[in-house]
């Protein structure tokens, strides 16, 4: 009779012992997953608003302290961006803005679609926006060849580095 005991408390025990592991690791499981999605893991598709790749705080600072200054711009209607920084462009609704190759261009407000046979590279994205397709606001697009144009849909603020003309 007691080895009949002994060996149903041996049972017990090892199901118990069974149990609270089992329940210990789902409970660390549980732990981790929760700190994973306080430090932000899973908020949001990567570069949508609920996850942006820059802040458009960031991004507002960093183009506000830029010098709108240099070469170009809109009163010569042809011009380069600067050397080493970006020129600040304000275009009205139907202006064409013509991107030489290897232009770099950031969309900063307002709406514009992309104009020209080559399109613009948005560089960051890696995808090819071609004629007809609405700009992203603060992405980072490359003009490909001398065809590729932005036009704007209304007022509209660019930053510039590289060869351009307004028409």
């Amino acid at each position: 009779m007691v080895k009949k005991e002994n060996s149903t408390n041996t049972k017990k025990t090892e199901i118990l012992i069974k149990t609270a592991l089992t329940l210990g690791l789902i409970l660390a499981l549980l732990i981790a997953f929760k700190a994973g999605m306080s430090f932000g893991a899973g908020a949001g598709e990567p570069g949508t608003q609920a996850d942006p790749i820059v802040t458009l705080s960031y991004l507002e600072s960093r183009l506000a302290n830029m010098d709108n200054t240099g070469e170009g711009g809109y009163t010569s209607q042809t011009g380069s961006g600067k050397n080493g920084g970006m020129t600040k462009i304000t275009l009205s609704k139907g202006d064409v803005l013509n991107l030489d190759q290897g232009t770099l261009l950031v969309i900063y407000s307002g709406s514009g679609i992309v104009a020209g046979s080559s399109g613009l590279v948005n560089i960051s994205s890696g995808e090819l926006f071609k004629d007809g397709m609405t700009a992203v606001l603060y992405s980072l697009y490359m003009g490909l060849a001398g065809d590729s144009a932005v036009l704007a849909k209304g007022e509209m603020t660019v930053y510039i580095s590289g060869g351009y003309s307004l028409d």
